[in-house]
């Protein structure tokens, strides 16, 4: 009997133990479900698309005032706005991150 009653106290801290890491799990599971249930209002994607457009609608005006009409004005407003849509595909795909992983 005593044998037994030792071994079972020094089972009970591990079980504690145990639990309470069960809890935080349950805790973190509690938050990415309530996190995947709020959505990003769609008028934040909206209105960064359209300040990024306008902005690149108006830096071909700004180049060739400071620079002149040349090929480089071409060259660096094509590549801001491929920079600049490719961040903004990328934030709209990690808006998304639940539906890009499997596990469903």
């Amino acid at each position: 009997n005593l044998a037994m009653s030792s071994s079972k106290s020094q089972v009970a801290p591990y079980l504690y133990f145990i639990e309470d890491s069960l809890k935080g799990i349950e805790s973190s599971v509690g938050i990415c479900e309530r996190l995947f249930g709020s959505p990003i209002p769609p008028t934040y994607t909206r209105h960064l698309s359209r300040i990024m457009s306008l902005w690149l609608l108006l830096l071909p005006v700004s180049l060739v005032s400071s620079i002149g009409p040349s090929s480089t004005t071409v060259i660096t407003t094509t590549l801001a706005a491929y920079v600049f849509v490719g961040l903004d595909e990328v934030g709209m795909e990690i808006e998304n991150v639940f539906q890009l992983l499997p596990l469903q």
